[in-house]
């Protein structure tokens, strides 16, 4: 499956990929820090 290169593409998959990447990283912080904090 190619997806093509258009603003209309780039645009969803902005939409789509980086609400999730920014949900990965808080998650990760939280761990993180209650690893830190039960230590």
């Amino acid at each position: 499956m190619v997806i093509a290169p258009t603003n209309v593409g780039y645009d969803t998959c902005l939409r789509f990929i980086w609400p999730l990447m920014l949900l990965n990283f808080v998650i990760v912080c939280v761990v993180i820090g209650g690893a830190a904090l039960l230590e």
